[in-house]
């Protein structure tokens, strides 16, 4: 069997697990409830299907224009061959914007935000993108494990204190991560890779506050196969929505010649911006508000983008 083939045949046999597991496919009956299901169950889910390809080709197009003006900001350099992509250069690119619309991946940000009208805020477009490195290997290539809200206390959602602020309530996560699947990403292509919240607690990082090393990773493979992250392939067009709470991290991309990109953006629900626990950073230029306000149609929508000052 070539090369071309083997990936392939891996691609596909990811995709099914993916399916079986995390993965709800945006067109079926009832996927908005299931997906929201599996999100508070996991703290992740994919939506399969929500883009088409025309969409996707040009936000391929996009993320490959744009990644030299990512590399040139010092701070968005993440390990070798890895790059965040910085909210400013992003944000001023229509195919970005383009991915805050009208369709299930933002009906269930709605829903899973909590507010009562449906409303939050887009605070930040960004991702990342991981080129391979001939010369790398799995203490180089890999990126740990780590979570997005560090400053969270209680660091859990199963634990929390009447006067915490309502970041820390299991059912309204701080912050949503969306990232984007603009081309298919197969096992090689150096996967996004996750933990779940049962898998966190068998960890005992809920009393430990303490998170797996790529040493602790290695050891799983062998002798805790039931604590190794999963690496979530994504096919073109699926979107993966997470709490920012989760464990999780990037993979080794050993695909020859080809760049694994995932954009995104980070989703706020509207009552965190008028608490005193959090507030995040205005990083949306404000013109693209008005936009989305127009677009929403917000008289006859539960959708409603806010970028708060």
């Amino acid at each position: 069997m070539g090369q071309a083939q083997s990936i392939q045949c891996s691609l596909a046999e990811s995709h099914l697990r993916a399916l079986t597991a995390f993965a709800v496919d945006s067109t079926q009956e009832g996927a908005l409830d299931l997906a929201a299901a599996k999100f508070w169950e996991n703290g992740f889910v994919m939506l399969l299907g929500v883009h088409g390809s025309e969409d996707m080709d040009a936000l391929h197009r996009a993320c490959h224009s744009a990644a030299p003006q990512h590399m040139a900001v010092p701070r968005m350099y993440r390990g070798l061959g890895r790059y965040s992509m910085h909210s400013a250069v992003a944000s001023q690119q229509p195919e970005y914007v383009d991915l805050v619309k009208d369709d299930i991946h933002i009906q269930l940000l709605a829903n899973l935000h909590g507010d009562r009208w449906g409303r939050f805020s887009v605070t930040k477009f960004g991702g990342d993108f991981n080129f391979r490195i001939p010369t790398a290997s799995y203490w180089t290539g890999t990126q740990p494990l780590h979570t997005d809200f560090n400053a969270c206390k209680p660091f859990t959602p199963e634990e929390g204190d009447p006067n915490d602020p309502p970041c820390m309530h299991v059912w309204q996560p701080p912050t949503i991560a969306s990232s984007v699947a603009c081309h298919d990403i197969s096992e090689l292509d150096g996967p996004f890779r996750t933990m779940t919240w049962n898998q966190m607690a068998a960890w005992g990082c809920f009393t430990n506050r303490s998170i797996p090393t790529l040493e602790d990773e290695l050891r799983f493979q062998t002798h805790c196969p039931e604590l190794v992250a999963h690496k979530l392939v994504m096919p073109r067009g699926s979107v993966l929505v997470r709490d920012v709470r989760v464990f999780h991290a990037g993979s080794w991309n050993k695909f020859p010649l080809r760049t694994r990109f995932l954009p995104g953006f980070l989703s706020c629900g509207f009552g965190y911006v008028h608490t005193a626990g959090y507030r995040p950073a205005r990083e949306v230029p404000s013109e693209l508000f008005y936009q989305w306000e127009r677009k929403s149609n917000c008289d006859h929508s539960l959708i409603h983008y806010i970028v708060q000052s």
